[in-house]
């Protein structure tokens, strides 16, 4: 969870991945130098959750920089970059470490999407228009996350962590 000045949607989002039904999850938060009240925030979860990694930049190293640094920092044979205003259904990572494993062959899988302006009861369906058929897992991934750059919508996947690795995409 690459995050600055998330105070606002942070505990929010934080709670949304540890409540998570599926529990065998570790939560890295990489804090780009916030001025806001994210540190404290992060550092109370990490205190009482052993899932939870908090690293802070001791400078702001730019936004891609540190959604890099998130995915060096993990550790799991899956990903996902989970925005710090992201809230996701309890049974979203479940779903699609499910979907992963029921087809080698499939390298990304995500959930539905609703956005929210102020708050989540006023969540409005959101559909992306992704159909990704060619027969290159490669070639798929590189367009999901070209397509993805555009829409800045890159924190709702979950990856296999060797695929993005392998293939340099960030």
């Amino acid at each position: 969870m690459p995050v600055y000045n998330g105070e606002r949607w942070i505990r929010e989002a934080i709670d949304s991945i540890l409540g998570q039904t599926y529990r065998d999850l570790e939560l890295v938060i990489c804090d780009n130098a916030s001025t806001d009240g994210t540190e404290a925030v992060c550092r109370a979860y990490a205190a009482r959750d052993p899932r939870v990694r908090y690293h802070r930049n001791s400078e702001n190293l730019g936004v891609s920089e540190n959604y890099n640094s998130v995915f060096r920092r993990a550790q799991g044979s899956t990903f996902k970059w989970a925005s710090s205003s992201d809230i996701c259904a309890e049974q979203m990572i479940e779903r699609c470490v499910q979907a992963l494993k029921a087809r080698a062959d499939v390298v990304l899988c995500y959930g539905r999407t609703a956005i929210f302006r102020e708050h989540a009861s006023d969540a409005e369906s959101y559909e992306d228009g992704l159909d990704l058929q060619d027969p290159s897992a490669c070639a798929r991934l590189r367009e999901f996350f070209r397509r993805l750059r555009f829409e800045q919508r890159h924190e709702t996947e979950s990856v296999r962590a060797e695929v993005v690795a392998a293939n340099r995409l960030f």
